[in-house]
């Protein structure tokens, strides 16, 4: 185990050199999703996060976008991610006609511009530590017919490192 943390640290040390800096502004005020991520990071070192650019409407505390999701995930459950500006954060799990959201202030984000890491803090623990290597522009099938296929967005990738 310690030699598959060290290659990944390598890894990632060596890509750091070829891929462009990330900050908080870059989360700061933004949402997104990706497969459920408790399954999904319990599985896989990296994961993907696709940007909310495409904003529909909002329907109280929740951002409708144009956006579908399940075209390009293909299966649910899948997670919605919300960083606020304020380093709250909230993480919502979406099935097939439902949508649960964790508890207001039960997760926290951070940004270290030092490290160039993503935190996510529950319940003051630190749950997942992410860096991220990539972005790049991809197409998404529309949800709305005002909004024509396909739209474009940003695909993030991450690497889960150790706590």
């Amino acid at each position: 185990m310690k030699t598959v943390t060290i290659i990944i640290v390598l890894l990632v040390l060596s890509l750091s050199a070829f891929t462009q800096p990330f900050s908080k502004k870059y989360f700061k005020n933004t949402e997104w999703f990706s497969y459920d991520i408790d399954s999904s990071l319990n599985v896989s070192d990296t994961i993907k996060f696709i940007k909310y650019s495409n904003f529909v409407e909002k329907f109280g505390n929740y951002n409708e976008y144009a956006e579908d999701e399940y075209s390009l995930l293909k299966k649910f459950p899948y997670t919605r991610i919300s960083f606020y500006r304020n380093k709250n954060m909230d993480l919502w799990t979406v099935t097939d006609g439902w949508v649960t959201k964790s508890k207001e202030k039960d997760r926290l984000w951070k940004f270290s511009n030092e490290q160039s890491t993503l935190e996510i803090y529950y319940k003051r623990k630190l749950e997942y530590k992410l860096i991220p290597i990539s972005i790049k522009i991809i197409k998404i099938k529309s949800n709305y017919l005002k909004y024509p296929s396909p739209l474009e967005t940003e695909e993030l990738t991450l690497i889960k490192m150790n706590k």
